[in-house]
Formats: structure tokens, sequence, C-alpha cells
């Protein structure tokens, strides 16, 4: 939360660009890191939220914004893959 933001107070999220689903987060990872190295891609199957028993009832959806932020401060971050395929390419050089 920020204070004393001179008018400016308030909850604010922080999120890059872009939504996407678990199964997508995956998918990516699994797809930079078999085009990067030897790594051979699994087969993923995606499922839905009532394919998915938990024993917490989950949100249709529980996408978070940037928006507040962003016209608040006009802080924008790059799309979710962006950040992501940073992360994989510099696993890969420091750890295999």
């Amino acid at each position: 939360m920020l204070r004393n933001g001179k008018g400016k107070e308030g909850l604010y999220n922080l999120v890059p660009k872009g939504d996407t689903s678990w199964y997508g987060v995956a998918h990516m990872i699994f797809q930079h890191l078999s085009e990067i190295s030897s790594f051979d891609r699994p087969e993923l199957v995606p499922v839905s939220t009532d394919q998915f028993v938990t024993a917490a009832t989950r949100p249709l959806n529980s996408r978070l914004t940037s928006n507040k932020i962003e016209d608040t401060f006009g802080f924008v971050l790059p799309d979710w893959q962006v950040p992501l395929t940073r992360i994989i390419s510099e696993y890969i050089v420091t750890c295999w």
C-alpha cells in the first residue's frame, strides 16, 4: 500500500501485461527450454477449473491488472512473456 503519496495513496497491483493460465506459463517455459537447450519438452494437457478439483472454490476470474498504477504513475511493465523468457535464459546459463 502506498502512503503519503500526495493524493495517490492506495493499493496498487504491479503485474506484467497480458494474461495467461498456469498451462500457458508451463507451455512457455518448456517451449523456451527446448529451444535453447537439449531439454525434451513433455506433453502438457490443459485442464479447466472444473476439471481440477480442490477444497477451495476457485474464482472464475482472478487476473490482476496494473491499470491503476499505469494511469496514476505512467509505469508500464512489458508482456508477461518478456520477463519469463529472461528468467529461463538466465537460469539455463547459471544452472545447466
